[in-house]
Protein backbone atom coordinates (compact mmCIF):
# COMPACT_ATOMS: atom_id res chain seq x y z
CA UNK A 1 0.00 0.00 0.00
CA UNK A 2 2.71 2.48 1.18
CA UNK A 3 4.51 1.87 -2.46
CA UNK A 4 1.02 2.20 -4.33
CA UNK A 5 0.45 5.87 -2.46
CA UNK A 6 3.81 6.98 -3.44
CA UNK A 7 3.06 5.71 -6.97
CA UNK A 8 0.57 7.95 -7.10
CA UNK A 9 1.85 11.27 -5.08
CA UNK A 10 4.62 11.11 -8.07
CA UNK A 11 2.17 10.77 -10.59
CA UNK A 12 0.00 13.54 -9.47
CA UNK A 13 3.25 16.01 -9.14
CA UNK A 14 4.23 14.98 -12.91
CA UNK A 15 0.93 15.54 -14.34
CA UNK A 16 0.39 18.67 -12.39
CA UNK A 17 3.49 20.09 -13.82
CA UNK A 18 2.80 18.67 -17.21
CA UNK A 19 -0.94 20.53 -16.71
CA UNK A 20 1.41 23.70 -15.60
CA UNK A 21 3.51 23.88 -18.56
CA UNK A 22 0.73 22.57 -21.31
CA UNK A 23 -2.61 24.31 -20.24
CA UNK A 24 -4.59 20.90 -19.77
CA UNK A 25 -7.38 20.68 -16.75
CA UNK A 26 -6.33 18.67 -13.89
CA UNK A 27 -9.08 16.58 -13.89
CA UNK A 28 -7.53 14.28 -16.50
CA UNK A 29 -5.18 13.44 -13.75
CA UNK A 30 -8.07 12.10 -11.68
CA UNK A 31 -9.15 10.12 -14.26
CA UNK A 32 -5.84 8.59 -14.80
CA UNK A 33 -5.60 7.98 -11.10
CA UNK A 34 -8.49 6.22 -10.59
CA UNK A 35 -7.65 3.93 -13.31
CA UNK A 36 -4.12 3.13 -11.57
CA UNK A 37 -5.79 3.00 -8.16
CA UNK A 38 -8.77 0.45 -9.47
CA UNK A 39 -8.02 -0.70 -12.85
CA UNK A 40 -11.94 -1.43 -13.19
CA UNK A 41 -12.63 1.60 -15.65
CA UNK A 42 -12.13 -0.32 -18.99
CA UNK A 43 -14.86 2.33 -20.91
CA UNK A 44 -13.24 5.59 -21.80
CA UNK A 45 -16.64 6.93 -22.43
CA UNK A 46 -18.09 7.02 -18.89
CA UNK A 47 -15.34 9.05 -17.34
CA UNK A 48 -17.71 9.82 -14.50
CA UNK A 49 -18.50 6.49 -13.38
CA UNK A 50 -14.85 5.54 -13.00
CA UNK A 51 -14.25 8.96 -11.03
CA UNK A 52 -17.11 7.76 -8.85
CA UNK A 53 -15.49 4.97 -8.20
CA UNK A 54 -12.31 5.88 -7.43
CA UNK A 55 -13.69 8.73 -5.10
CA UNK A 56 -16.14 5.62 -3.06
CA UNK A 57 -13.70 2.91 -3.36
CA UNK A 58 -16.61 0.54 -5.46
CA UNK A 59 -16.50 -1.57 -8.00
CA UNK A 60 -18.19 0.97 -11.45
CA UNK A 61 -20.66 -1.14 -12.84
CA UNK A 62 -20.10 -1.79 -17.00
CA UNK A 63 -23.78 -1.65 -17.75
CA UNK A 64 -24.71 1.11 -16.43
CA UNK A 65 -23.92 3.82 -19.08
CA UNK A 66 -25.46 1.00 -21.94
CA UNK A 67 -28.71 1.02 -19.18
CA UNK A 68 -29.09 4.48 -19.04
CA UNK A 69 -28.70 4.64 -23.15
CA UNK A 70 -30.95 1.91 -23.77
CA UNK A 71 -33.53 3.95 -21.46
CA UNK A 72 -33.38 7.51 -23.18
CA UNK A 73 -33.91 5.41 -26.76
CA UNK A 74 -37.08 4.04 -25.45
CA UNK A 75 -38.04 7.05 -24.55
CA UNK A 76 -37.29 8.95 -27.46
CA UNK A 77 -38.38 6.13 -29.63
CA UNK A 78 -41.94 6.78 -27.51
CA UNK A 79 -42.17 10.39 -28.24
CA UNK A 80 -41.35 9.60 -32.05
CA UNK A 81 -44.41 6.98 -32.58
CA UNK A 82 -46.56 9.61 -30.60
CA UNK A 83 -45.62 12.25 -33.05
CA UNK A 84 -46.64 10.27 -36.02
CA UNK A 85 -49.55 8.96 -34.67
CA UNK A 86 -50.66 12.86 -33.78
CA UNK A 87 -49.60 13.99 -37.45
CA UNK A 88 -51.69 10.44 -39.01
CA UNK A 89 -55.17 12.04 -37.19
CA UNK A 90 -54.54 15.01 -39.56
CA UNK A 91 -53.69 13.03 -42.83
CA UNK A 92 -56.51 12.26 -45.22
CA UNK A 93 -56.94 8.59 -45.63
CA UNK A 94 -56.50 6.72 -49.14
CA UNK A 95 -58.21 3.12 -49.72
CA UNK A 96 -55.60 3.06 -52.48
CA UNK A 97 -52.12 4.22 -53.12
CA UNK A 98 -51.80 6.60 -55.33
CA UNK A 99 -49.91 5.75 -59.05
CA UNK A 100 -48.86 7.77 -61.94
CA UNK A 101 -51.67 8.26 -64.62
CA UNK A 102 -49.43 7.06 -66.86
CA UNK A 103 -49.30 3.32 -68.09
CA UNK A 104 -53.27 3.06 -66.62
CA UNK A 105 -56.04 2.03 -68.53
CA UNK A 106 -58.87 4.21 -68.70
CA UNK A 107 -62.40 2.95 -69.00
CA UNK A 108 -62.35 3.98 -72.66
CA UNK A 109 -59.32 2.11 -73.24
CA UNK A 110 -60.46 -1.38 -71.27
CA UNK A 111 -63.45 -1.12 -73.81
CA UNK A 112 -61.69 -0.30 -76.43
CA UNK A 113 -59.49 -3.23 -76.07
CA UNK A 114 -62.10 -5.54 -75.25
CA UNK A 115 -63.68 -4.74 -78.90
CA UNK A 116 -60.57 -5.52 -80.39
CA UNK A 117 -60.10 -9.07 -79.15
CA UNK A 118 -63.81 -10.09 -79.37
CA UNK A 119 -63.30 -8.81 -82.94
CA UNK A 120 -60.55 -10.64 -83.13
CA UNK A 121 -62.07 -13.82 -81.51
CA UNK A 122 -65.03 -13.39 -84.44
CA UNK A 123 -63.12 -13.34 -87.23
CA UNK A 124 -61.48 -16.29 -86.11
CA UNK A 125 -64.68 -18.29 -85.64
CA UNK A 126 -65.93 -17.53 -89.13
CA UNK A 127 -62.80 -18.44 -90.51
CA UNK A 128 -63.29 -21.99 -88.57
CA UNK A 129 -66.80 -22.48 -89.62
CA UNK A 130 -65.95 -21.71 -93.13
CA UNK A 131 -62.95 -24.17 -93.00
CA UNK A 132 -60.13 -21.06 -93.83
CA UNK A 133 -57.13 -20.19 -92.21
CA UNK A 134 -57.09 -16.82 -90.94
CA UNK A 135 -55.17 -13.84 -92.69
CA UNK A 136 -52.88 -12.43 -90.13
CA UNK A 137 -52.67 -9.25 -92.22
CA UNK A 138 -56.50 -9.09 -91.50
CA UNK A 139 -56.42 -10.17 -87.96
CA UNK A 140 -53.38 -7.19 -87.20
CA UNK A 141 -55.14 -4.89 -88.48
CA UNK A 142 -58.70 -5.10 -87.53
CA UNK A 143 -58.32 -2.43 -84.80
CA UNK A 144 -56.58 -0.01 -87.47
CA UNK A 145 -57.98 3.05 -89.18
CA UNK A 146 -57.11 1.44 -92.72
CA UNK A 147 -57.84 -2.04 -93.93
CA UNK A 148 -56.06 -1.86 -97.32
CA UNK A 149 -54.62 -5.27 -99.24
CA UNK A 150 -55.54 -5.05 -102.92
CA UNK A 151 -54.59 -7.94 -105.06
CA UNK A 152 -54.37 -10.49 -102.08
CA UNK A 153 -56.39 -13.13 -102.99
CA UNK A 154 -58.97 -13.21 -100.55
CA UNK A 155 -61.80 -15.09 -102.75
CA UNK A 156 -65.01 -15.42 -101.80
CA UNK A 157 -65.46 -17.51 -98.53
CA UNK A 158 -62.70 -14.71 -97.36
CA UNK A 159 -64.80 -11.74 -97.98
CA UNK A 160 -67.68 -13.89 -95.89
CA UNK A 161 -65.60 -14.22 -92.97
CA UNK A 162 -64.33 -10.59 -93.30
CA UNK A 163 -68.33 -9.83 -93.69
CA UNK A 164 -68.76 -10.58 -90.42
CA UNK A 165 -66.07 -8.19 -88.78
CA UNK A 166 -67.44 -5.34 -91.00
CA UNK A 167 -70.38 -5.58 -89.38
CA UNK A 168 -69.60 -4.39 -86.12
CA UNK A 169 -65.62 -2.96 -86.52
CA UNK A 170 -65.37 0.76 -85.19
CA UNK A 171 -62.19 1.10 -86.31
CA UNK A 172 -61.95 0.71 -89.94
CA UNK A 173 -62.55 3.65 -91.72
CA UNK A 174 -60.69 3.21 -94.98
CA UNK A 175 -61.23 -0.62 -96.64
CA UNK A 176 -59.67 -1.50 -99.95
CA UNK A 177 -60.72 -5.05 -101.37
CA UNK A 178 -59.53 -4.52 -104.90
CA UNK A 179 -58.42 -6.99 -106.97
CA UNK A 180 -59.11 -9.98 -104.68
CA UNK A 181 -61.20 -12.33 -107.12
CA UNK A 182 -64.70 -11.88 -104.66
CA UNK A 183 -67.14 -12.78 -106.81
CA UNK A 184 -70.06 -13.73 -105.14
CA UNK A 185 -68.86 -12.91 -101.17
CA UNK A 186 -69.52 -9.46 -102.52
CA UNK A 187 -73.31 -10.31 -101.47
CA UNK A 188 -72.08 -11.49 -98.13
CA UNK A 189 -69.66 -7.79 -97.99
CA UNK A 190 -73.03 -5.77 -99.28
CA UNK A 191 -75.12 -7.12 -96.81
CA UNK A 192 -72.53 -6.73 -93.75
CA UNK A 193 -71.59 -3.04 -94.63
CA UNK A 194 -75.42 -1.99 -94.99
CA UNK A 195 -75.10 -1.58 -90.80
CA UNK A 196 -71.07 -0.20 -90.97
CA UNK A 197 -70.89 3.21 -89.82
CA UNK A 198 -67.73 4.19 -89.95
CA UNK A 199 -65.82 3.14 -93.28
CA UNK A 200 -66.11 5.93 -95.37
CA UNK A 201 -63.97 4.66 -97.97
CA UNK A 202 -64.62 1.46 -99.97
CA UNK A 203 -63.13 -0.13 -103.21
CA UNK A 204 -64.43 -3.04 -104.16
CA UNK A 205 -62.73 -2.81 -107.68
CA UNK A 206 -62.07 -5.98 -109.98
CA UNK A 207 -63.73 -8.13 -108.48
CA UNK A 208 -65.83 -9.59 -110.36
CA UNK A 209 -69.13 -8.73 -108.17
CA UNK A 210 -71.95 -9.26 -111.14
CA UNK A 211 -73.56 -11.11 -108.80
CA UNK A 212 -74.16 -9.18 -106.18
CA UNK A 213 -75.98 -6.12 -107.40
CA UNK A 214 -78.73 -6.65 -105.47
CA UNK A 215 -76.92 -6.34 -102.28
CA UNK A 216 -74.66 -3.46 -103.11
CA UNK A 217 -78.07 -1.66 -104.07
CA UNK A 218 -79.29 -2.35 -100.28
CA UNK A 219 -76.04 -1.59 -98.97
CA UNK A 220 -75.97 1.93 -101.01
CA UNK A 221 -79.52 2.29 -99.50
CA UNK A 222 -78.70 1.78 -95.70
CA UNK A 223 -75.61 2.92 -95.85
CA UNK A 224 -75.11 6.88 -94.12
CA UNK A 225 -71.28 6.64 -93.78
CA UNK A 226 -69.90 5.85 -97.32
CA UNK A 227 -68.66 8.86 -99.04
CA UNK A 228 -66.36 7.32 -101.41
CA UNK A 229 -67.76 3.76 -103.35
CA UNK A 230 -65.45 2.47 -105.95
CA UNK A 231 -67.07 -0.56 -108.09
CA UNK A 232 -65.23 -0.17 -111.28
CA UNK A 233 -64.59 -3.35 -113.12
CA UNK A 234 -67.01 -5.56 -112.11
CA UNK A 235 -68.81 -6.59 -115.32
CA UNK A 236 -72.28 -5.02 -114.14
CA UNK A 237 -74.53 -4.90 -116.75
CA UNK A 238 -78.33 -3.28 -117.50
CA UNK A 239 -79.60 -5.06 -114.50
CA UNK A 240 -76.94 -4.61 -112.05
CA UNK A 241 -76.93 -0.99 -112.99
CA UNK A 242 -80.77 -0.74 -112.45
CA UNK A 243 -80.61 -1.66 -109.03
CA UNK A 244 -77.36 -0.19 -108.18
CA UNK A 245 -79.78 3.20 -109.62
CA UNK A 246 -82.72 2.29 -106.93
CA UNK A 247 -79.67 2.67 -103.89
CA UNK A 248 -78.70 6.07 -105.45
CA UNK A 249 -81.89 7.40 -105.83
CA UNK A 250 -82.18 6.84 -101.39
CA UNK A 251 -78.85 7.94 -100.64
CA UNK A 252 -77.73 11.26 -99.98
CA UNK A 253 -74.92 10.47 -98.24
CA UNK A 254 -72.47 9.28 -100.95
CA UNK A 255 -70.58 11.64 -102.77
CA UNK A 256 -67.70 9.77 -105.05
CA UNK A 257 -69.21 6.77 -107.38
CA UNK A 258 -66.90 4.98 -109.52
CA UNK A 259 -69.06 2.78 -112.26
CA UNK A 260 -66.62 3.00 -114.85
CA UNK A 261 -64.85 -0.20 -116.94
CA UNK A 262 -68.37 -2.28 -116.52
CA UNK A 263 -70.54 -3.30 -119.21
CA UNK A 264 -73.49 -0.37 -118.71
CA UNK A 265 -75.67 -0.37 -121.93
CA UNK A 266 -78.42 1.52 -122.70
CA UNK A 267 -81.54 0.39 -120.19
CA UNK A 268 -78.54 0.77 -117.57
CA UNK A 269 -77.68 4.34 -118.13
CA UNK A 270 -80.92 5.54 -118.73
CA UNK A 271 -82.20 3.71 -115.20
CA UNK A 272 -78.71 5.02 -113.87
CA UNK A 273 -80.34 9.01 -115.15
CA UNK A 274 -83.37 8.48 -113.01
CA UNK A 275 -81.48 7.12 -109.75
CA UNK A 276 -79.37 10.15 -110.00
CA UNK A 277 -81.87 12.78 -110.78
CA UNK A 278 -83.25 12.11 -107.35
CA UNK A 279 -80.14 12.20 -105.62
CA UNK A 280 -79.25 15.16 -104.16
CA UNK A 281 -75.23 14.14 -102.07
CA UNK A 282 -73.81 12.75 -105.15
CA UNK A 283 -70.43 15.22 -106.29
CA UNK A 284 -68.35 12.94 -108.70
CA UNK A 285 -69.44 10.35 -111.17
CA UNK A 286 -67.47 8.17 -113.13
CA UNK A 287 -69.32 5.90 -115.69
CA UNK A 288 -66.46 5.90 -118.53
CA UNK A 289 -65.56 2.76 -120.34
CA UNK A 290 -69.26 1.14 -120.14
CA UNK A 291 -71.82 0.39 -123.62
CA UNK A 292 -73.92 2.80 -123.31
CA UNK A 293 -75.06 4.54 -126.75
CA UNK A 294 -76.77 7.33 -128.38
CA UNK A 295 -80.18 6.61 -126.19
CA UNK A 296 -78.35 5.34 -123.35
CA UNK A 297 -76.32 8.82 -122.98
CA UNK A 298 -79.26 10.54 -123.73
CA UNK A 299 -81.35 9.38 -121.05
CA UNK A 300 -78.45 8.95 -118.80
CA UNK A 301 -77.62 12.78 -119.18
CA UNK A 302 -80.92 13.88 -119.19
CA UNK A 303 -81.33 12.63 -115.87
CA UNK A 304 -77.99 14.29 -114.57
CA UNK A 305 -78.95 17.38 -115.47
CA UNK A 306 -81.30 17.77 -112.49
CA UNK A 307 -78.76 16.83 -109.93
CA UNK A 308 -77.83 19.94 -107.79
CA UNK A 309 -74.97 19.08 -106.26
CA UNK A 310 -73.18 17.20 -109.58
CA UNK A 311 -70.13 18.47 -110.15
CA UNK A 312 -67.73 16.64 -111.47
CA UNK A 313 -68.89 13.72 -114.63
CA UNK A 314 -67.16 11.53 -116.60
CA UNK A 315 -68.64 9.30 -119.44
CA UNK A 316 -65.76 8.85 -121.59
CA UNK A 317 -65.63 5.98 -124.15
CA UNK A 318 -69.17 5.23 -124.11
CA UNK A 319 -69.40 6.07 -128.13
CA UNK A 320 -71.63 8.51 -128.16
CA UNK A 321 -70.74 9.01 -132.11
CA UNK A 322 -72.40 12.08 -133.41
CA UNK A 323 -75.10 13.20 -130.80
CA UNK A 324 -73.67 16.42 -129.67
CA UNK A 325 -77.30 17.96 -129.22
CA UNK A 326 -77.53 15.96 -125.61
CA UNK A 327 -74.15 17.14 -124.36
CA UNK A 328 -75.05 20.76 -125.61
CA UNK A 329 -78.75 20.52 -124.19
CA UNK A 330 -77.16 19.04 -120.99
CA UNK A 331 -73.86 21.31 -120.02
CA UNK A 332 -76.94 24.29 -120.76
CA UNK A 333 -79.38 22.97 -118.07
CA UNK A 334 -77.21 21.77 -115.25
CA UNK A 335 -76.65 24.15 -112.97
CA UNK A 336 -73.56 22.63 -110.83
CA UNK A 337 -71.66 20.82 -113.18
CA UNK A 338 -67.93 22.24 -113.32
CA UNK A 339 -66.08 19.50 -114.73
CA UNK A 340 -67.28 17.12 -117.88
CA UNK A 341 -65.04 14.40 -119.61
CA UNK A 342 -66.57 13.32 -122.55
CA UNK A 343 -62.82 12.47 -124.46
Amino acid sequence: MADTEDQEKRLDAAVTSDQKKKGAKPQAAAGKKANLGKGKGKNKGDKKSNKNAATFGTTPDPNASLLAADTVTEDEENALKKDKLDKSKNEPVYLFEEEEDEGWLSDLDVTVILNRKNEQDLYLKSCKALGLVPVSYISKRLDQPELSMPYHGLGPLGAQALSKVLEVNTFINHLDLSYNCIEDGGQFLGLGLCINTTITYLNLGYNNLKSAGAQLSTMIADNSTIKTLILCGNRFGDAEASQLAEGIRQNQFLQTLDLSHNEIGDLGGIALGVGISQNEGLRELNIGWNEMRNRGITGFLNGCKDNPTLTNLNIEHNGIGSNSACLQSFLAKSSSIQKFNVA
